[in-house]
């Protein structure tokens, strides 16, 4: 691998060190690969996380969906825009999605990186594409942006809003994304 030499097949990537130290490569919609320790490229083939519960709802899917993992394959966290955070032991993997209209943030938890991953929900209505963060205080924060046309506070422009753990372990906004927005 060279420098400027394209890592994965898709869009929009991100990075998660693990507590070993060991650096994951995630990208698109939910694919994940180790890194080599000096970060030159991927150190083995990717994993396509997948849930393990399907989601055959077609108005919780983007129409993506079918051309990225097949016609009828509802087994997958999201579309586009994955992420990748650790909390209580639990690894939690989100992609963006369409649900009911609105472009949301989908995750899943699982004990271990590569799964088996929870069912996925709806974690953060209105805002995809997000980075979970742990606050010096101990407060949550999803980062995001809106996408929807029909709830969204805006289209295409960044906003956080504070985040918390359900008592089922499920990470969910705190309060409605068109109440709390900030930029």
């Amino acid at each position: 691998m060279q420098p400027g030499d394209r890592l994965g097949d898709g869009i929009d990537a991100s990075i998660f060190e693990d507590d070993d130290g060991a650096v994951y490569f995630l990208w698109h919609s939910g694919k994940i690969a180790r890194m080599k320790e000096n970060m030159s490229g991927l150190a083995e083939p990717y994993t396509w996380i997948r849930t393990s519960g399907a989601d055959p709802d077609p108005h919780h899917h983007s129409a993506l969906c079918t051309t990225i993992f097949g016609k009828d394959s509802y087994d997958h966290i999201g579309y586009e825009g994955a992420y990748l955070f650790k909390a209580d032991g639990y690894y939690y993997f989100s992609c963006a999605e369409e649900w009911d209209g609105r472009y949301s943030c989908s995750t899943a938890r699982s004990k271990s990186i590569y799964g088996p991953y929870t069912e996925r929900y709806e974690s953060v209505p209105h805002g995809g594409h997000n980075v979970f963060v742990q606050d010096e205080a101990g407060i949550w924060w999803s980062t995001y942006f809106g996408n929807d046309k029909n709830g969204a506070p805006w289209r295409e422009k960044p906003g956080v809003l504070p985040v918390r753990f359900d008592s089922f372990g499920r990470v969910l906004a705190l309060s409605s994304i068109s109440n709390s927005a900030t930029t």
